[in-house]
């Protein structure tokens, strides 16, 4: 039987994509529960839980320049890897987060996990992949993320279904397992070859990001219509303005 070079290629992105659809599957449950979900397992107030993940949002915000300099030194994998395990382990401690204070940590670790798979995963598919090819594994990473979320909102509507704290309880047991899961597909992509392309000689660091005056005008650009965040936002707005309705 033949064996050709390409297939451990094909084998990296194939997990690259399983990972991701698996973690946006994740995200679909949290996302559209995210209030619900918390005021169900801790018992705080949705004015202090709004509070709190406003706070550890903008903490985790302010952790991506470290995320780009993690990202830089050991490379896209690695760093995609410990934020899927602070999401799982975030996921798995909400049940017993019975303090403001345990809430706060809990809710700025999941944060950090969320703000850093997105650019460690583009990080990873610049690592693994070249031209033509890694355009195509971006718009696959696209599309299944998008199913995965729609599969994962839909999973949300059905534990909702279930009496008291039985399906939160649920949702925070399948989120730390499928978090888990995504981090070992992707510990489990073994064939990175891009790695660090730089030329010999030269230096990276913030003071040449700065100074790169087109990538700062796209980075703007896209700081603007980016949707992720502000959707976030609206969804936690309606679900406390519908819970505090009498």
């Amino acid at each position: 039987m033949r064996s050709t070079s390409a297939e451990p290629a094909v084998r990296t992105r194939r997990r690259l994509i399983a990972a991701s659809l698996v973690s946006s599957f994740g995200d679909g449950i949290y996302v559209p529960l995210t209030m619900l979900f918390i005021h169900s397992l801790t018992s705080l107030s949705l004015t202090s839980i709004g509070a709190g993940l406003t706070v550890a949002g903008l903490c985790g915000l302010a952790f991506m320049p470290v995320t780009g300099v993690l990202i830089d030194r050991f490379g896209g994998r690695q760093v995609l890897i410990a934020a899927l395990v602070l999401r799982a382990a975030g996921f798995a401690a909400y049940p017993f987060a019975d303090s403001y204070p345990a809430f706060l940590t809990t809710a700025l670790v999941v944060a950090v996990g969320m703000w850093a798979s997105s650019p460690s995963q583009q990080a990873l598919i610049g690592e693994i992949a070249e031209g033509t090819e890694r355009d195509r594994l971006l718009a696959w990473d696209r599309s299944l993320r998008n199913a995965g979320m729609g599969g994962g909102s839909l999973a949300a509507a059905g534990m909702l279904a279930l009496n008291g704290n039985a399906g939160f309880i649920g949702a925070a047991v399948v989120l730390a397992t499928v978090f888990a899961i995504a981090a070992v597909l992707v510990a489990r992509i073994s064939a990175v070859h891009g790695g660090d392309r730089r030329p010999e000689g030269t230096r990276g660091g913030y003071r040449q990001v700065l100074a790169d005056q087109p990538y700062l005008l796209i980075t703007a650009a896209n700081f603007l219509i980016e949707r992720e965040l502000p959707a976030h936002v609206v969804r936690t707005r309606e679900t406390t303005t519908a819970a505090q309705r009498p």
